[in-house]
């Protein structure tokens, strides 16, 4: 585990806990952080929510939404050590957050709760650098953002020092909730450390949350075309870059596959299933859909071709949430 990947702990109590204590809620608390790596990118971030979504900050993914503005990617690593890939699906410049959605139907990572404790001028932020090192700095004040970093955000919470030395490393509180996020290290002749009060990153996530209800998903928004088969839903067209074909789907007007004795068969794919729901009609899918949330990983069958004994293989889909 790199050094950076450490969970920073608030003491908000006159006396500090044990320092034993304070290594072992670090330690607990290890499995809701992780590790983000892609095209230029060198951030933490953390796990949050029943969706498991992964926090971070704008800067932190910059370069890669830079690089694949339609479709970025990055890998995440977990405490565990396991690898997944994961979508920047909302990035927020003015108050420097983004929001990702990890590829699969499970996430290794553990949800941390935010606070609802405001730090004060003060209070004594510690961060784990290492099994039972703990470096701390105290809260000095607040500040503005710059036009590099937050710009939107007039109330940055300043320490004394850096903790941590990637951007989006969670600051918790004594009972493991967040209370704010580190965001890029500014070197300032003061060496001090910033991050962003956890209002903003609830209000972030919330607004997340809050672009679904702008109607249930339709099946142009899984991005195909499609209409009722034999025993699923038969896929007669994908769009470029949706939903449906990053998880593999093919329709009946992609390329020709060698198929049966009869000679080529059309690519098109049925769908059998969707979020655990069988689905034999274009209304089932539809209904299925309805009952699924943008941005949380969907699982799908597909079968390979029209006939009911075509072999089926499983995926995982991710409905758009729109970048902002």
């Amino acid at each position: 585990m790199r050094a950076w990947l450490a969970v920073a702990v608030v003491a908000l109590s006159v006396h500090e806990s044990p320092a034993l204590a304070q290594s072992a809620r670090a330690r607990s608390l290890e499995h809701g952080m992780v590790e983000i790596v892609g095209d230029g990118t060198h951030a933490a971030g953390f796990v949050v929510g029943e969706e498991h979504w992964i926090i971070t900050t704008f800067c932190g993914v910059e370069a890669t939404l830079q690089a694949h503005p339609r479709d970025p990617w990055v890998d995440v690593r977990f405490a565990s050590g396991t690898t997944r890939r994961a979508r920047v699906v909302r990035a927020d410049v003015g108050h420097d957050l983004a929001l990702l959605v990890v590829d699969g139907a499970t996430v290794p990572g553990t949800p941390l709760a935010f606070s609802t404790v405001s730090v004060d001028v003060g209070r004594v932020l510690s961060t784990r650098e290492g099994p039972g090192v703990m470096v701390s700095a105290a809260v000095v004040g607040r500040r503005s953002g710059t036009e590099a970093h937050a710009p939107d955000v007039p109330d940055l919470i300043r320490t004394e020092r850096v903790l941590g030395t990637a951007p989006g490393t969670p600051l918790v509180d004594a009972g493991g909730r967040v209370v704010a996020v580190s965001v890029a290290n500014e070197r300032t002749p003061s060496d001090a450390g910033v991050a962003i009060p956890i209002d903003y990153v609830r209000a972030f996530v919330e607004a997340v949350r809050s672009s679904q209800p702008h109607g249930t998903p339709t099946l142009a928004e899984l991005g195909i075309t499609a209409e009722d088969g034999v025993e699923g839903v038969l896929v007669l067209h994908v769009d470029p870059d949706s939903a449906a074909e990053r998880a593999g789907v093919g329709g009946t007007d992609a390329p020709m596959r060698l198929g049966t004795r009869s000679g080529t068969i059309p690519a098109g794919e049925v769908i059998t299933e969707l979020a655990g729901t069988r689905v034999r009609t274009v209304a089932d899918l539809e209904a299925a859909l309805a009952g699924c949330r943008r941005g949380v990983p969907i699982g799908i069958v597909i079968r390979q071709g029209r006939s009911p004994t075509a072999p089926s293989s499983r995926a995982t889909l991710v409905l758009d949430v729109p970048l902002r």
